[in-house]
């Protein structure tokens, strides 16, 4: 095994392998792949491995888009079969709101070169036989829909990864991550020790394991997921074509055919964590105990669209792990925390994002930045106010509500509140309604009285009229905000003006006066909107998005110099 990588990947999953593939694709061929067992021990050898495009946001839409797009390329590359199924997919639409809600997603992917388009029953009945349209108002049609074989596929990302020149090594557990005075890590396993200048942390499973050893803490928890698979249904094998994935949204379900029977996936209405102190270090290729109660609901709506499902035996029933973070989004990119320490972690269906969080994560490496705006899945969106309290509530209650539509302008209420400004009674008893924002708690609007909350809606809500009174009364008298939710910076030293004007789009302020500056990137893109007011010569208070702190605090620290600048993150010292 060698003793020094320029890159060292933990996690032998799909999401390892990609990053592996997609590093060495861009010439970063002095890479490897570290792997506990065989590759796609954990969750990736029983995933379902579905995929479709049509989502939001648009982010996530082109990470979609772009690993569909990748299967094909990987098969000729490697000379391996990913399992790949371009079967086509369905949204069923079972109510007027979920029309909406498909309309509205379609309509935004459609700028990406997403196909999709809503079909007649009739067309619904054509394309998957097996469907009772009586329960069904409609369905969105999108070409990008399929599955892989989740094995097949993640064996590809890796032998394509190898031919550029990229190391896997197999049985190879990890034991320890130490950082140099230099930025660099050590490795050690328990086959030898791996120098290297960048950490992946692609552990899935072992995600939090991994992060233990170089010091951080990961808001990542295990969830109980099932499928299952039919014996063969007669209509099935009568057909002369492979049916679509079929996702009913509605009722948490989805499904895809699966030899001659079909294969019937759940999000259950009663979450079940695992390992909550911890992944066992000698799981594998183990499966969870069935517990078929739990998915009775989404089986008996599933039977009133396809009634061949209550026909047909039940031939195999996966209970494996999955593990996610609060929000149910992977962690990616660099932590905040650390130098050279890279993220890509958590990720719910890695099958339909590997391909994209393998770009993703090579570029954000190599260039600094990815191409894709992926902040909804940034690592640095969670501080230390996602505790292990809160990554169990939110994990449960976002897993048993994926079902539930998303609305615009949404607040959820799980968990909160965690953090309150100093006024936050004096705000509820003028009829504060609440948002939350990194943690903090925030007013969003002021109601006629106590205890009103957001209408969920795809129309008009009940905040609009009342808003735009508060805009009125602030553009024609005065108004105050409550801003203690803000991110707020003081940037000090000999040093500091200078190195700020390099770092923002726009000059700095005289003493007492206060701009407004974009911050950059190297390469131009925006990484923020900022507010800069100059104390004194030497010092500058900063303000900026409350969910951007630690964003913002890991691209200060990015290019802090070594000496003549000062940073303090005064978000939780200071009122607003």
């Amino acid at each position: 095994m060698e003793t020094s990588a320029r890159v060292v990947i933990i996690g032998g999953g799909i999401i390892g392998c990609s990053v592996l593939y997609h590093l060495a694709k861009n010439g970063w061929t002095d890479v490897v792949l570290l792997e506990r067992q065989e590759l796609t021990s954990g969750s990736s050898w029983h995933a379902a491995g579905g995929l479709f495009n049509v989502t939001r946001p648009n982010s996530v839409a082109e990470i979609h888009k772009y690993t569909f797009e990748a299967y094909r390329e990987i098969e000729l590359e490697s000379g391996q079969s990913c399992g790949f199924h371009h079967t086509g997919g369905l949204n069923i639409c079972r109510t007027k709101e979920e029309l909406t809600n498909n309309a509205m997603m379609q309509s935004a992917c459609r700028r990406l070169g997403i196909e999709s388009h809503f079909i007649s029953l009739n067309e619904v009945k054509e394309r998957a036989p097996i469907l009772n349209t009586s329960h069904i108002l409609g369905a969105l049609w999108e070409e990008n829909g399929g599955h892989v074989d989740p094995a097949s596929a993640t064996q590809a990302f890796g032998i394509a990864a190898k031919k550029l020149g990229a190391k896997i090594y197999r049985h190879t557990p990890v034991v320890s991550t130490k950082q140099l005075v230099d930025g660099s890590w050590e490795v050690e396993t328990r086959n030898g020790r791996i120098h290297s200048e960048f950490i992946v942390n692609a552990a899935g499973l072992w995600g939090r394991e991994v992060g233990k050893l170089a010091g951080i803490k990961l808001p990542l928890l295990p969830v109980e997921h099932h499928y299952l698979v039919t014996e063969n249904i007669p209509v099935i094998e009568n057909l002369d074509f492979e049916l679509p994935q079929i996702n009913d949204n509605e009722t948490g379900s989805y499904a895809r055919q699966e030899g001659m029977g079909m294969l019937l996936g759940a999000y259950e209405k009663n979450c079940v964590h695992w390992a909550k102190e911890g992944t066992p270090e000698n799981f594998g290729h183990e499966l969870l105990p069935n517990d078929l109660d739990r998915i009775e609901w989404n089986f008996e709506k599933s039977v009133e669209i396809m009634p061949c499902l209550g026909e047909a035996g039940v031939k195999r029933i996966i209970n494996g792990p999955m593990i996610f973070s609060p929000d149910l989004g992977p962690l990616l990119g660099p932590h905040p925390a650390l130098r050279n320490y890279f993220c890509a972690t958590g990720v719910m269906n890695g099958f339909n994002q590997g391909g994209g969080i393998g770009r993703v994560v090579s570029e954000w490496i190599i260039q600094g930045e990815p191409e894709f705006d992926i902040f909804n899945w940034d690592v640095a969106r969670f501080g230390e106010w996602a505790t292990n309290s809160y990554t169990e509530k939110a994990t449960r209650y976002f897993y048993e509500n994926r079902a539930e539509k998303t609305y615009p302008y949404q607040e959820f209420d799980v968990g909160r509140p965690i953090e309150t400004p100093s006024i936050y009674d004096d705000l509820t008893n003028k009829g504060a309604v609440f948002g939350q924002s990194f943690g903090m708690e925030h007013p969003n609007w002021f109601a006629s009285k106590i205890g009103i909350k957001d209408t969920l809606t795809f129309g008009q809500p009940n905040w609009w009229f009342p808003v735009a009174e508060e805009g009125k009364h602030i553009r024609n008298e005065v108004g105050l905000m409550e801003y203690s939710a803000m991110a707020k910076f003081e940037i000090s030293g000999p040093n500091a003006e200078h190195w700020l004007n390099f770092i923002m789009a726009n000059k700095m302020p005289k003493v007492g006066k206060i701009i407004l500056t974009p911050m950059l990137s190297e390469n131009g893109k925006i990484i923020g909107d900022l507010s800069i007011s100059k104390i004194t010569d030497t010092t500058f208070l900063i303000l900026g998005a409350d969910i951007m702190q630690l964003s913002f605090a890991r691209h200060f620290n990015k290019y802090l110099p070594q000496e003549g600048v000062i940073i303090k993150n005064l978000s939780s010292e200071l009122a607003g």
